[in-house]
C-alpha cells in the first residue's frame, strides 16, 4: 500500500495487485480487500474504494 496523510489527519491510499492472474485479498487498516488480478484500487479517504483500474 501507499498511503499518504496530511498534518490535518486526512488520508488516501493506493492497495495494488501486481498477480498477472490471481485475485489478491488484502488486510489494510483492520478492513478487508479483494483486488482484481494487475489492478489499482484508490481509496480517498483511506478506508471506501472509489475506483479500480481492472473494473
Amino acid at each position: 500500500a501507499h498511503v499518504f496523510t496530511s498534518k490535518t489527519g486526512a488520508c488516501a491510499a493506493f492497495l495494488a495487485n501486481y498477480d498477472t492472474k490471481a485475485t489478491a485479498t488484502v488486510s489494510f487498516r483492520n478492513m478487508h480487500y479483494n483486488l482484481p488480478p494487475w489492478s489499482i484500487s484508490i481509496l480517498p479517504d483511506c478506508t471506501n474504494v472509489v475506483f479500480n483500474t481492472a473494473m
